[in-house]
């Protein structure tokens, strides 16, 4: 695994959370190990990554996207070439 799986998954996590703002929270099947392609040990440990870097936070009990998770997300338009995304952002 690269540096580059790394963000992919980053990409990939942080817009489950983006567009569960506009539907009724996160499924868990999404952020499942087959669904995203890695381990649920990367998953966890990149859930801590963004939550230390302040792009999720916990709040009642689940997960929601930050401010600075959407500007993140505004700002890496490589990030979504590199997770296969191909349509632009609908905010």
């Amino acid at each position: 695994m690269d540096v580059m799986d790394n963000f992919r998954v980053i990409y990939k996590i942080l817009t489950i959370y983006k567009n569960a703002l506009w539907e009724k929270g996160v499924s868990m099947d999404d952020l499942m190990p087959d669904k995203l392609e890695t381990s649920e040990t990367h998953i966890r440990n990149i859930h801590l990554v963004l939550s230390n870097a302040g792009l999720i936070i916990g709040t009642n009990g689940e997960t929601v996207i930050t401010l600075a998770g959407l500007e993140y997300l505004a700002r890496n338009e490589q990030m979504r070439r590199i997770a296969g995304e191909r349509k632009p952002y609908s905010y």
